[in-house]
């Protein structure tokens, strides 16, 4: 693979949830690698998540005074994480920081380049409907990875897989997540997946 289009994949071994019986993810079997014709499937396989290295070197402008300067969709955001972490973990870290995880529809406004599951998208996966089984679709992950502009599905230039506050209406156990180096919408284990956080600011 040309140098110029190469990514660092970092492999983070998760643990799943036994629930007694086999869950409906809403994602495919079957995975196909990053490669040079841009396509891909997804990035979760068999317990694991792989996570794009490359998210931890965008540099965000927020000072340490004013934690939620990024203004968009209406909302004001933080800088993203410079660690990836289970979804309780990234609930406590935006308190900690004065503000919350944003919710599934809310973290969508941050999605641009892929027209399924941008707002108001053709994916049904929104705040008010958040089952596996009724909301999520094939649409939810339409669009493919691309190599010439691997930040082009982030308003804010993000890669990797960035948690919501919403989890799944039909299994509590799990939560909805962005995936926005291929702007995709998918739900994984609250408690084993890990992913990067952007945080809402609190308005009071």
């Amino acid at each position: 693979m040309n140098n110029l289009y190469f990514f660092s994949l970092v492999l983070i071994t998760v643990f799943t949830v036994n629930s007694g019986c086999n869950i409906d993810t809403g994602i495919s079997d079957d995975k196909e690698d990053k490669n040079d014709n841009g396509s891909v499937n997804n990035d979760f396989d068999n317990g694991e998540l792989l996570i794009d290295a490359d998210t931890t070197d965008i540099i965000d402008p927020c000072p340490e005074d004013n934690k939620f300067c990024l203004e968009h969709g209406g909302f004001l955001w933080s800088n993203i994480s410079t660690d990836h972490m289970i979804w309780d973990d990234a609930v406590v870290y935006c308190e900690n920081i004065g503000g919350r995880l944003p919710t599934i529809s809310e973290l969508r406004t941050l999605i641009q380049n892929c027209p399924a599951t941008e707002p108001e998208g053709s994916c049904g996966v929104i705040d008010e409907c958040l089952s596996s089984e009724e909301c999520w679709s094939e649409l939810c992950r339409d669009c493919n990875y691309d190599f010439d502009n691997p930040k082009k599905y982030s308003v804010f230039g993000d890669q990797g897989y960035l948690w919501s506050s919403s989890k799944l209406s039909d299994n509590e156990h799990l939560a909805w997540l962005v995936g926005f180096d291929i702007g995709n919408i998918h739900h994984y284990y609250s408690v084993g997946g890990l992913g990067y956080v952007r945080c809402l600011e609190v308005i009071k």
